[in-house]
């Protein structure tokens, strides 16, 4: 704060207790998150994606979690995600470095923070939507790749709402529950696409549907 308000006066003091109250606030933000919204976010997902009338994606993604997976499953699974975990945690980790460097910066820190993140926040949003349709890590990447920019989008206003202090954690519902709709919604394409309702079926969408649901022919 002291170094701030000497290299530009008392506006440097106004921006290094802005910066102070956004690290304190991204701190808080993510201990609670941690160690008490997971099931509170998880439960608010599920319910918003049944009453959009996709019960069956989250009961069927409920029944497959919990039946057992043996150890050799396992196994294939990790070998099948590694090369794909080998390039995705450095960049994760990358990111978070950055974030840490710039956020930092008067005015345009913390705007270029979310912009970095907005990547893996979109894709996070969708992380339980993942686990019901019980897709491994390359099919995720697969899928976030199809639609790469919508998910920067949704992360980069995510990270905006999540960036005001003292209120950031009342939008972690409404992330949640955009997330849950914007899942139905790509239910309601898989939909139309496996019915043959909807003729113009792309390249980038057949993917789409085999990698998510069962062959829309």
């Amino acid at each position: 704060m002291l170094v701030g308000f000497g290299a530009i006066g008392p506006i440097g003091f106004v921006l290094a207790q802005f910066a102070f109250i956004q690290y304190v606030n991204n701190l808080a933000t993510l201990v609670i998150q941690s160690l008490f919204y997971p099931l509170a976010l998880q439960y608010l997902f599920d319910s918003v994606l049944s009453r959009a009338g996709h019960d069956e994606v989250v009961v069927r993604g409920r029944l497959f979690r919990s039946i057992p997976v043996s150890s050799m499953t396992l196994v294939k699974r990790w070998l099948l995600d590694a090369p794909n975990n080998f390039v995705f945690y450095p960049l994760t980790a990358l990111n978070l470095l950055l974030s840490v460097i710039i956020a930092p910066l008067p005015i345009i820190g913390p705007l270029l923070s979310v912009m970095v993140n907005a990547p893996n926040r979109g894709k996070s949003a969708h992380n339980r939507y993942f686990q019901l349709k019980g897709i491994d890590n390359r099919q995720i990447n697969a899928f976030y790749y199809s639609r790469r920019y919508q998910y920067m989008g949704f992360g980069f206003v995510s990270g905006i709402l999540a960036s005001f202090p003292f209120i950031s954690l009342f939008f972690s519902f409404t992330t949640t529950t955009g997330a849950a709709l914007w899942a139905a919604q790509i239910e309601n394409q898989f939909i139309l696409q496996r019915t043959g309702v909807d003729i113009q079926i792309s390249d980038n969408q057949k993917r789409e549907a085999f990698i998510m649901g069962p062959p829309w022919l």
